[in-house]
């Protein structure tokens, strides 16, 4: 007990001391216990990212990525949303989801040049993926396994890129 009593005063000096501001009873039991915190953040299974040969934004219209995990399917298309509000064409780009029950769509991000686009998807969600992207006149451009794994708190993200 007194050892767990001068490990808990000491973290709780050291990480006042380093700006943490005042730390509770429970942050400097679990810290001293040696137990990790998770994040309170979400963090996605994959990233997409999907390269372009021109600079044209348009040639990313119709993209359609679909991912697979035994009975588990999503769809997603990437289009331009004319509603959204901005003046930036880069950022009228979104991707959507047919399965996507609260009817949220993924924005995507651009990257210089308009020749790069990608997107986070699937949050928390471990699994084994088969993940397939084609263009409308391209065909399928991608089709790749992917494994996310999971620790105690969160997923690790894993990257998949295609090039049209």
């Amino acid at each position: 007990m007194k050892t767990s009593l001068s490990i808990y005063f000491m973290s709780l000096i050291f990480l006042s001391g380093c700006g943490g501001g005042f730390i509770t009873p429970y942050v400097a039991e679990t810290l001293a216990s040696g137990n990790s915190f998770c994040t309170l953040e979400a963090r996605s299974a994959l990233t997409i990212f999907i390269n372009n040969s021109t600079t044209d934004p348009e040639y990313f219209d119709g993209v359609v990525i679909e991912i697979q995990d035994g009975g588990f399917h999503r769809k997603f298309t990437v289009h331009r949303d004319p509603d959204f509000p901005s003046e930036d064409p880069r950022v009228q780009w979104i991707v959507t989801s047919v399965y996507d029950t609260l009817g949220l769509n993924h924005p995507i991000s651009f990257h210089e040049n308009y020749n790069s686009i990608g997107f986070s998807t699937l949050y928390e969600r471990a699994g084994n993926y088969h993940v397939t992207i084609s263009h409308p006149e391209l065909g399928e451009v991608l089709s790749e396994s992917v494994e996310v794994t999971k620790d105690e708190c969160h997923v690790t993200t894993q990257e998949v890129e295609a090039t049209l």
